[in-house]
């Protein structure tokens, strides 16, 4: 064993003498300021892993590599989180947009965005079906409505008819239902 600092250094590649065998030698690269080698700095090895020696340029790139591995970690849970909240729905809401009703559709595009996926408009309520219905028929039944509701949104998943809706809103109370001044393509 030689000893280097504090730590201690195994001879891997020494003789019985604990002479170096030729072409067994590694000498650390010196920092800028640090004092030259003498002949004890000399390290004897085949490598410096086996010897449990790592090079002061090697430690700080495998700090900076650390530090980033922990940087990475703490963003993709904070995506996942992110994800997660965003996927589970919410309840009690003021939601507006346009719907739009015909054969086997009931589509629910929040904001009138006619580019988003729309969800789909369920009513399980039967006071808030009888008053959808009754503003429905007052307006003469038109496809397209601006509509305002307090109601829930359900988590992503397969909704709707045949499943193609990716979520589905349930109004609890109705605000407005109104003539959609711009529809939405069919």
């Amino acid at each position: 064993m030689r000893r280097r600092g504090p730590a201690t250094i195994r001879c891997t590649g020494c003789d019985a003498d604990r002479r170096a065998m030729p072409g067994r030698r590694w000498a650390p690269r010196r920092l800028a300021g640090e004092p030259a080698p003498t002949s004890r700095s000399v390290l004897v090895s085949t490598s410096l892993d086996e010897i449990g020696v790592v090079p002061v340029a090697r430690r700080r790139q495998t700090d900076l590599m650390r530090r980033a591995a922990v940087i990475r970690g703490v963003l993709l849970v904070v995506v996942g989180i992110s994800l997660f909240l965003w996927a589970k729905g919410s309840r009690n809401r003021t939601y507006q947009g346009v719907l739009q009703l015909g054969e086997e559709k009931e589509a629910f595009y929040q904001g009138g965005d006619c580019s988003a996926w729309p969800a789909w408009f369920e009513i399980d309520d039967r006071d808030v079906a009888r008053e959808f219905r009754k503003r429905w028929d007052d307006l003469g039944r038109p496809r397209d409505l601006d509509v305002k509701f307090v109601g829930d949104k359900s988590r992503i998943g397969s909704w709707g008819h045949l499943g193609k809706y990716v979520r589905e809103v349930r109004p609890r109370k109705l605000l407005e239902v109104a003539l959609a001044p711009h529809p939405c393509p069919r």
